[in-house]
């Protein structure tokens, strides 16, 4: 029963900052017409996660003391450092502001998503089935 609380909480959490960057986006576009920055956030935060998931890959096989644990921490610490952008860029925010939020955002997407795919891995079957 832990376990699947314990996992919701952080499935929740590494939602959480990508729904609350797409839930902006008619701010966005009310900022900036004319452009396609939902496209541009999609785009450079799927990439950044992917790039990190593959960077952290290597990083765990070389450096075995970069634990899931530490990466999962790190990963909502910079998803949070990421989300923190937003409000204090207010209204005046840039539109590269706007992209480095969301890549930044992605880079701790993708250290918590091999962090959490790396606990439940040590589960037993029962925790881990589709």
């Amino acid at each position: 029963k832990r376990q699947l609380l314990m996992f919701i909480v952080m499935g929740v959490g590494l939602l959480f900052p990508w729904n609350a960057i797409l839930q902006a986006t008619d701010f966005f576009l009310n900022r900036f017409p004319c452009t396609s920055i939902e496209f541009d956030i999609a785009t450079a935060y799927m990439t950044t996660v992917l790039g990190t998931v593959v960077v952290a890959l290597v990083i765990v096989s070389y450096c075995p003391r970069f634990t899931a644990i530490i990466r999962v921490a790190i990963g909502f610490v910079v998803m949070l450092a990421s989300l923190l952008i937003y409000p204090i860029a207010g209204s005046s925010i840039s539109y590269a502001t706007a992209i480095t939020g969301a890549i930044v955002s992605g880079v701790g997407d993708g250290f918590a998503q091999t962090g959490i795919y790396g606990i439940s891995a040590s589960l037993p079957p029962k925790y881990v089935r589709a």
